[in-house]
C-alpha cells in the first residue's frame, strides 16, 4: 500500500518525492490493474472502505 510507511518517508523527502520514485521504479513494471492496487486499491480492500 502506498504511503503505508508515511512517518519513515517524509524523513527522507516530500510526499511528491516519494510518489514520484515510487512511480519511476513501479510504474514501467505493473499493469494498470496492479497500479491501481498499489495507489489504492488494496488500502480501500484492507480497511473495508465503502466508495
Amino acid at each position: 500500500m502506498f504511503r503505508s510507511d508515511r512517518p519513515v518517508c517524509l524523513q527522507a523527502g516530500s510526499y511528491a518525492e516519494a510518489l514520484n520514485a515510487l512511480r519511476g521504479v513501479l510504474d514501467p513494471a505493473l499493469s494498470a490493474d496492479q497500479r491501481a492496487a498499489v495507489y489504492g486499491l488494496n488500502a480501500i480492500r484492507f480497511y473495508r472502505v465503502t466508495v
